[in-house]
């Protein structure tokens, strides 16, 4: 394993991983029982980053990725190799108040040969135009949102009803929304209430299966993206939805808590059917949060409003005091088996890192606990010397 980051100029830095086997199968035949093994892939990328490049507060990255399978018995030749990976993000303008976004993306991904779900190859080129347009009016924050996707891919060996598909691919893509904000704050009890209400409406069209989604993996419906235009993680897959959300924040130091909802005017829409939202109600979403100078407390959850059961939660909590910073964090997930949910994964992990001694030294502490099964249970401690010289 080796770690690399290196400051180039005032403009560029570069960083340099990778995590590799001499053998690539060695993982696999030596520990073949280890959860990690067979949950996880070796990566070895490098990335350029730019600022100020052209213009000022631009942004470039430049990026190569590859990937040595571990798990299983996976092929590493179904792996996929990003080279590059390039973007480039144009300075913020605003105009007549209207704030614009400019970002272009390529990539070219392939691997050795091609899955039930991956093309061998595809290329992406994509500009995304974003602006948002925010005023004030009878006490309320106002703002119109939109985003205009245009993407062109080329895609070799893509897998349609089991015949290899070759060509180009073109997509336009407009997306838009309609954000409300009213604070309300009662001065004595120092408490602040903010009603939240949006609409958004975007393209219908499909997803289609003639691209490979290498991008948009890993989807989970949180608050942190339930309010986004894109609730993808990336933009192979565009969400194609029209929906409204509510919900509000109250806020009274110390505590925070917030909730959100969703009324899917279509429930068919690609993003509701990827996260398991199957009614036109999507489930809860809440946030609650305790934070003082010495402790914080945080607790996420997603609960399914059919079966009034937790679907997704996880608790943290943070303790800072003279020893150290001690953090405890307990994550939930339930799966879905014949519609009903039921238990998926329950870890727990344990960390303390100390305070500085000796002027440059501390030490931390690890362990990681499966609450379902025992595999696996892990456990670390480590000396760290820090020097700014």
């Amino acid at each position: 394993i080796l770690n690399l980051n290196q400051n180039l100029n005032e403009n560029f830095k570069y960083s340099f991983s990778s995590a590799l086997q001499t053998s690539p199968t060695y993982l696999r035949r030596t520990n073949q029982n280890s959860f990690l093994n067979r949950s996880n892939s070796l990566s070895t990328s490098f990335d350029l980053m730019g600022y100020d490049v052209i213009r000022n507060t631009d942004r470039f990255n430049f990026n190569i990725t590859g990937y040595q399978v571990v798990k299983d018995n996976e092929d590493n030749k179904t792996t996929p190799t990003s080279l590059p990976y390039v973007s480039y993000k144009f300075p913020n303008k605003n105009i007549n108040n209207i704030n614009y976004e400019n970002q272009i993306t390529f990539y070219n991904i392939f691997r050795d040969k091609a899955t039930s779900e991956h093309a061998q190859e595809q290329q992406k080129l994509h500009h995304n135009l974003k602006t948002d347009k925010e005023f004030y009016k009878s006490f309320a924050k106002i703002n119109f949102k939109t985003e205009l996707h245009s993407q062109v891919y080329n895609t070799e060996n893509k897998k349609i009803n089991s015949e290899d598909y070759s060509g180009t691919y073109l997509r336009i893509f407009p997306m838009s929304g309609l954000y409300f904000e009213t604070p309300i704050k009662h001065k004595k009890n120092n408490l602040l209430l903010t009603p939240k209400l949006s609409f958004i409406v975007n393209s219908s069209q499909s997803n289609s299966n003639k691209i490979s989604n290498e991008e948009s993996t890993n989807n989970t419906y949180t608050l942190a993206n339930s309010s986004s235009l894109n609730r993808y993680t990336g933009t192979d897959k565009l969400d194609n939805s029209k929906r409204m959300n509510y919900g509000f924040e109250v806020d009274k130091n110390p505590f925070k808590f917030e909730i959100n909802q969703s009324y899917e005017f279509d429930i068919d829409s690609d993003y509701s059917k990827d996260v398991g939202l199957k009614n036109y109600l999507s489930d809860l979403l809440t946030n609650f949060q305790y934070i003082t100078n010495n402790n914080e407390i945080k607790h996420d959850s997603r609960i399914n409003t059919d079966q009034g059961k937790i679907a997704y939660q996880q608790l943290s909590f943070v303790n800072k005091n003279i020893l150290g910073t001690s953090t405890i964090n307990y994550l939930e997930e339930k799966k879905e088996v014949n519609t009903i949910l039921e238990s998926g994964s329950e870890t727990l992990d344990l960390a303390f890192k100390s305070k500085e001694f000796m002027n440059y030294s501390s030490i931390n502490l690890n362990s990681t606990f499966d609450l379902l099964i025992d595999d696996p249970k892990s456990y670390s401690i480590g000396y760290q010397y820090f020097d700014e010289c």
